[in-house]
């Protein structure tokens, strides 16, 4: 073989892997696009969840807070009080642990 026959390509195939990278690059092109859409979409997102999370964990806490101040007040009331503070605390307890169990299945997802 000649070295002519080596180096010289055919002009069709040169062509086509022209249009074959073009095509490859444009397509590659719109995923970088779209790959940034969702990162928008992404972080706005974690953004939200981290908000409504946080509000969560302040509402529990404070349940949480409000359940423990009045455990302590337990002790000095007297036996006629106890019965009316044992039903706030027993619907307070309710509602933390719904809250404790709310929030668990949320964080699992």
């Amino acid at each position: 073989m000649s070295k002519k026959m080596i180096s010289k390509e055919n002009p069709l195939a040169a062509s086509k892997r022209k249009e074959y990278i073009e095509k490859l690059t444009k397509q590659l092109k719109k995923w970088n696009q779209e790959l940034e859409k969702f990162e928008k979409k992404s972080d706005k997102r974690i953004s939200e969840l981290k908000k409504n999370l946080s509000q969560k964990l302040g509402a529990l806490e404070a349940k949480r807070d409000e359940l423990r101040e009045k455990l302590t007040k337990v002790g000095g009331i007297s036996k006629e009080a106890f019965g009316d503070v044992k039903t706030d605390i027993e619907k307070l307890w309710k509602d933390v642990n719904k809250s404790f169990k709310v929030l668990r299945k949320e964080l699992k997802k």
